[in-house]
């Protein structure tokens, strides 16, 4: 067996685009994230925002004006072992757009943290709080 020829892969999920996106209306609202929570990398906010959106079961953002999504990253640096991919397929198998559903669940994220440290804007929220905060309701 050849082993470059990795056609024998196909239940292996794949990005259907080479670029993942953020809606122009999310912009400020996942700045502030990323500085609150004091990310360095941008596309680990992003992946934090993913993930709080998943344990909340979200899967669309509710109050989006706009559909235009300025691209972000390149999906081999947001996701270079493949977890985020992994993790989509196995939540939503089947799924052509796995960059669409990536999007539109870390969008979700993004909307719901940006209203909880809106609602307890005079109190220092920590990562820890926030996942307590998104298992718990």
């Amino acid at each position: 067996m050849e082993l470059s020829n990795r056609s024998w892969r196909k239940d292996v999920a794949v990005w259907n685009k080479t670029t993942i996106g953020l809606s122009s209306d999310l912009k400020d609202a996942f700045q502030r994230i990323k500085r609150h929570f004091d990310f360095n990398v941008e596309f680990d906010a992003y992946k934090f925002c993913l993930s709080i959106a998943v344990i909340r079961g979200l899967e669309k953002p509710k109050n989006l004006n706009s559909s235009s999504r300025d691209t972000k990253w390149n999906t081999g640096s947001l996701d270079k072992d493949n977890a985020v991919i992994s993790l989509l397929s196995a939540l939503y198998p089947g799924i052509d757009d796995y960059t669409s559903v990536a999007e539109n669940t870390a969008e979700a994220g993004i909307e719901w943290i940006d209203e909880i440290l809106t609602l307890y804007e005079d109190e220092e929220t920590s990562l820890d709080e926030l996942i307590k905060m998104a298992k718990a309701e």
